[in-house]
Order: C-alpha cells, then sequence, then structure tokens
C-alpha cells in the first residue's frame, strides 16, 4: 500500500515538473516572437516616406485611375465602331454644300460686276471725240466745238449754242427755251429737260438732265469752286444772265446727254471717275 502512494506521489511529482517545464517555454518563446513583430514592423514603417509623404505618387496614381475610368465612359457613351448613323458624313456634306453655294454667289456678283465696268466702258467710249477730265476719260458722237462760236461782243469769252446742241441730239418735234433751262416735246407731251444754272454764288456750275420713257430718268452734274479756263466761259446764246460753262463741263452735258438718250438711265456722271470738286447725283 505504501508503495502504490509512493508511485502515485512520484507521477503526481513528475507531472507537475512537465507543466512547469511546458510553461517556462512558452514564456521563453513569447518574447521572441514579439521581438520578431516588432522588428517587421519597423521595416514597414522605413519603406514609408517619413510624414507620409509619397512625392505626389499617391495623387497621380489616382489621377491615372479616373482617366482610365472618364476613357471607359466614353467608350461606353460612343456608338460601336464610331457609328453614329451617318449624322456627321450629313452635316460635313451641308457644309460643303454652304461652301459652295457661297463661292457660286461671289462668282455671280463679280462676273456682274465685271459686266457693268464693261458696258460703262464701252458707253463712255462709244464715239469719236475724245474729252478728258482728270481721271476721267469719256467720248461723244458730236463735236463739242461744233456750238462753240466766237462772241463779238465779249471776245475774251466765246458763245455756245446749247439749242443747236438738243436739236443734233434729242429726237423730239420741238424745243421750247425758257430762262436757265430747255424742254422737248414729242408732240404730245414734254419728254426731256435740260436745265443749269451757278452754284456757290458764282464760284460753280450745275446741270440737269431728264428724261421720261418707261420711267423718269435724271443726271445732276455740279463742279464746286471752277476756275476761269485759259480760253475763257463759253456763254450760253440767247441766256440774258450771261451764264457760262466751262469747256468741261460743256462736254460732260454733251455726254450725258447723248447717254441719256441712246442708253437712258440715271446718275450718268457718278461712271466717271471725275475730280473731286465735282458732285454728282440725280432726282
Amino acid at each position: 500500500m505504501k508503495s502504490v502512494k509512493l508511485f502515485v506521489t512520484l507521477v503526481t511529482v513528475l507531472l507537475f515538473c512537465t507543466a512547469l517545464t511546458a510553461c517556462a517555454e512558452e514564456n521563453n518563446e513569447q518574447p521572441k516572437q514579439d521581438a520578431v513583430q516588432v522588428e517587421v514592423e519597423q521595416k514597414e514603417k522605413a519603406q514609408l516616406p517619413e510624414d507620409g509623404v509619397d512625392g505626389g505618387q499617391a495623387e497621380r496614381e489616382r489621377e491615372v485611375r479616373e482617366a482610365e475610368e472618364q476613357g471607359k465612359e466614353e467608350d461606353r457613351l460612343v456608338p460601336e465602331g464610331g457609328d453614329d448613323g451617318g449624322q456627321a458624313e450629313r452635316e460635313r456634306e451641308a457644309r460643303e454644300a454652304d461652301e459652295r453655294a457661297e463661292q457660286e454667289r461671289q462668282r455671280q456678283e463679280e462676273e456682274a460686276r465685271q459686266r457693268e465696268e464693261e458696258e460703262q466702258q464701252q458707253q463712255q467710249q462709244t464715239g469719236n471725240y475724245e474729252h478728258q477730265i482728270g481721271d476721267a476719260v469719256f467720248y461723244t458722237q458730236h463735236d463739242i466745238w461744233e456750238y462753240i462760236f466766237p462772241n463779238p461782243v465779249n471776245p475774251a469769252h466765246n458763245k455756245i449754242s446749247i439749242k443747236a446742241m438738243l436739236a443734233d441730239v434729242w429726237n423730239v418735234e420741238g424745243i421750247y427755251d425758257a430762262k436757265d433751262s430747255y424742254a422737248g416735246t414729242d408732240g404730245s407731251s414734254f419728254n426731256c429737260a435740260v436745265s443749269f444754272g451757278y452754284i456757290d454764288g458764282e464760284s460753280g456750275s450745275y446741270f440737269t438732265v431728264s428724261r421720261t420713257g418707261e420711267r423718269q430718268y435724271s443726271t445732276i452734274v455740279k463742279a464746286h469752286n471752277e476756275q476761269t479756263p485759259p480760253g475763257g466761259f463759253l456763254i450760253v446764246d440767247g441766256e440774258s444772265s450771261g451764264f457760262g460753262f466751262t469747256p468741261d463741263m460743256a462736254a460732260l452735258l454733251l455726254y450725258v446727254l447723248e447717254q441719256t438718250q441712246s442708253n437712258p438711265r440715271s446718275n450718268i456722271g457718278s461712271e466717271l471717275a471725275l475730280p473731286s470738286n465735282y458732285e454728282c447725283g440725280s432726282y
């Protein structure tokens, strides 16, 4: 009996010692594991930039991700294969059609302008007698000097017969003269007229020419600041006030009369490149 108790006691002591040894080993192992964990954490911290500063790497990575997401969103919105139902092609064709139409319009306007200039130039050059005032060059079918003759009262200034000029140019049955004007009749009505006089006191002159047909046409020419011409003024024969034209204004009057008769239109004087002291218009 004593031997059994002794055996049990020994076994108990042995188990107790074994347990103590295991606890001691476990306690010894835990500090080692803790030390390893601390070392790993320190290495991870060492790999990160100080105070969390990564030189903008994180921001750049975020922007790249957002750009990729934006690109995916655009790809999703655009129909597959770039097919927009032909809308872009129709818009391009419409733009090209508008451009062609605008170019054609400009071409037609340029052709019309060139035809008008050619017609005006042809009209100005119709005739055998050339006249020039500044840069303006024009031609008449009648010789202006056929209507100019000496003035017996004042030899310094020749006379001009406007009535004879009108008889040659106007195709009318009769010419009636009044002060500073003449009128022509076709037998049933007065269908043409001319008037003239001074402007700016007596330093300038004017004339008007009108004709009535399908419509009424008129031309007004004024010459400001006229100087006495070398050969003197051309005093209108039969005009009581002694009014006179310069040779340039007399030539212009003959030209406008002829043009109004052959190709009726208004403001004929403006077609000529007259000097700046000339004023042209219509009424």
